[in-house]
């Protein structure tokens, strides 16, 4: 049980990242438990299969890109209030850390664009080329047609998501 929570804990504090296996076996290894490649490996697909994190793989739209294929994917729990009670988190401490928030808050997004999507066939993924540049996600239909999103949370940041997604066209036009 005390391996279990402390990559949940890890995966908690990287919530809507494309965390490495590397640093969740760092983070259990700095709460001084132990534990191998191959036990986090079962225990990541052991929270898969019960329905408590997910991943959301990268894309790149040059369809030849290798990068896409090298970029690790985003986990996200299926409900983020999951990541918030493993962090021990009010609602107050949220307002607080509004970076954390906003991590939180891109996972709702995604969980709910990802329950929009499957009601329409479609695909959820996220856009990150070589020079790190990031979309927060992609929704793909089955017909080929596509849309950028960028999930932000508050007004403040309305200027740059669109900055983000004018650049993005750019790079894919």
């Amino acid at each position: 049980p005390e391996k279990m929570q402390n990559v949940l804990r890890s995966l908690a504090r990287n919530i809507a990242t494309s965390v490495s296996n590397s640093t969740i076996e760092e983070d259990v290894k700095n709460n001084f438990v132990d534990i191998s490649r191959p036990t986090l490996i079962d225990y990541l697909n052991t929270l898969e299969k019960l329905f408590v994190i997910e991943e959301v793989n990268a894309t790149n739209l040059n369809f030849r890109s290798k990068y896409a294929l090298r970029t690790k994917p985003k986990r996200y729990f299926v409900d983020p209030s999951i990541a918030a009670s493993i962090l021990e988190m009010t609602p107050n401490d949220l307002v607080k850390d509004l970076n954390t928030f906003g991590f939180m808050f891109e996972s709702l997004c995604m969980r709910d664009l990802k329950i929009y999507a499957g009601s329409y066939g479609a695909d959820v993924t996220f856009y990150r080329d070589e020079k790190d540049f990031e979309v927060d996600a992609i929704l793909r239909t089955t017909n080929g047609k596509w849309g950028a999103i960028e999930i932000k949370l508050g007004a403040g940041y309305i200027e740059e998501a669109a900055k983000n997604l004018l650049k993005f066209k750019e790079r894919v036009d």
